[in-house]
């Protein structure tokens, strides 16, 4: 049976696993700016193409790469807003191993993780002075991971843009999780 933590993320407890959910909706209004970027970035891309099939030479090269350029922001706009939509990070601790997913509907690549290597859980902390860690809690990027762990000498992040009554919610549960699915391992 799944329950709430909070109105973006949610879980699942079995004897067998815990397998926790955020989602990364977000308020509609963001979700309409989002679009609104992506239709009017197309908009822009189709003038680019459109005024470089009319220009001959050394010029039209200069467009083909403003839309080289183009083309790579707008994908990263697209899987934004498509995260915004659809995504969600999964999380699931079983038998010894804990995977995280980061999925795009029910397409993503889970990581793999023994347990026995994963240190505690820690809180990633923000400071509201930086510049770049505004940047990266803006719901327009994919990034603001609030908590991480280390694994074999490599920190992992996750649980992005999480709210701090969230991570104080998440934080417990999911260590309590590691100490009992490492212990099970062992049995």
């Amino acid at each position: 049976m799944e329950k709430q933590v909070s109105p973006r993320i949610s879980f699942t407890k079995t004897n067998d696993f815990l397998e926790v959910r955020i989602t990364q909706k977000i308020a509609s209004w963001k979700e309409i700016l989002l679009g609104l970027w992506l239709l009017l970035w197309a908009g822009c891309g189709l003038v680019f193409v459109i005024e470089a099939m009319k220009i001959e030479g050394a010029q039209r090269w200069l467009f083909v790469v403003i839309i080289a350029f183009w083309a790579f922001f707008f994908f990263r706009i697209g899987k934004v807003f498509m995260w915004r939509r659809i995504g969600v990070e999964v999380l699931r601790f079983a038998e010894g191993k804990l995977s995280i997913t980061n999925r795009f509907g029910s397409v993503g690549k889970p990581q793999f993780f023994s347990l026995d290597n994963v240190n505690a859980l820690n809180e990633i902390k923000l400071d509201n002075t930086s510049f770049f860690q505004f940047m990266d809690n803006s719901f327009w990027i994919i990034g603001g991971d609030r908590l991480g762990f280390s694994h074999m000498s490599k920190q992992y992040q996750f649980g992005k843009q999480i709210s701090e009554m969230e991570v104080r919610a998440l934080k417990p549960m999911l260590n309590k999780a590691l100490r009992e699915y490492k212990v099970r391992d062992r049995d």
